[in-house]
């Protein structure tokens, strides 16, 4: 036999053993050479790719989101006042305020809210306060929160103070955190302060310590 169809036989049988294995494995020859666009990987650093659903729920802890941008941002409270543009607002029976496209310091600690930024529009139990600008000027200082809330926050570095509680990940992975810090990167989603500290968005990638995990598909 000629040595070239020695050859063609060797490479036919290794291609039919190549494919006998994929079979075996259960994949095809569109999957060798990476993952499909629908996986998301998660590195033995507890790193997660963009785009990661994220759903948590933890105990009350302190929260900073200065500097992130927040569509709405509602605070409950029984007594106390916020100062818009330098004007105190007063609420001796207690107030509902909406604060629109907000941006500037937001902390809160222990229930109690520390504002200094600028917003397009603030509502006071409904009522928008007409201050004849574009712009107004928010500030609070240790304002006792019966409620928060931040929604559409957008948030490049979401760095929390050591949680204990539960989060999702795509749906599919839960983690229980103890005392634990959680890092995110580019949140964008809402952030709620009540009973409990409640986190729901899409992040582009979630760091928990000292954890490793495997591989998420969406």
């Amino acid at each position: 036999m000629a040595r070239w169809h020695i050859f063609a036989a060797v490479l036919v049988g290794l291609a039919l053993l190549a494919f006998g294995i994929m079979n075996q494995l259960g994949a095809s020859p569109s999957d060798i050479g990476g993952f499909a666009d629908t996986t998301r990987d998660v590195f033995s650093d507890g790193q997660i790719a963009r785009n990661v659903t994220v759903v948590g729920s933890f105990a009350r802890a302190p929260l900073d989101l200065s500097g992130s941008p927040v569509s709405s941002l509602t605070l409950a409270y029984d007594a106390g006042d916020i100062t818009v543009n330098g004007v105190r607002v007063d609420a001796e029976n207690g107030a509902d305020v909406t604060v629109e496209n907000y941006a500037g310091t937001l902390r809160v600690d222990e229930m109690k809210i520390t504002l200094d930024g600028s917003a397009n529009r603030v509502r006071v139990n409904g009522v928008a306060l007409d201050t004849g600008r574009t712009s107004v000027k928010v500030k609070a200082s240790g304002l006792p929160l019966t409620s928060f809330g931040a929604y559409g926050t957008e948030a490049k570095k979401f760095k929390t103070s050591p949680l204990t509680g539960n989060v999702q990940l795509q749906g599919k992975v839960s983690l229980t955190l103890t005392d634990e810090p959680l890092d995110i990167d580019y949140f964008l989603g809402n952030v709620t302060l009540g009973e409990a500290l409640e986190i729901n968005g899409k992040v582009r990638r979630v760091l928990v310590s000292g954890k490793d995990y495997a591989t998420v598909v969406s």
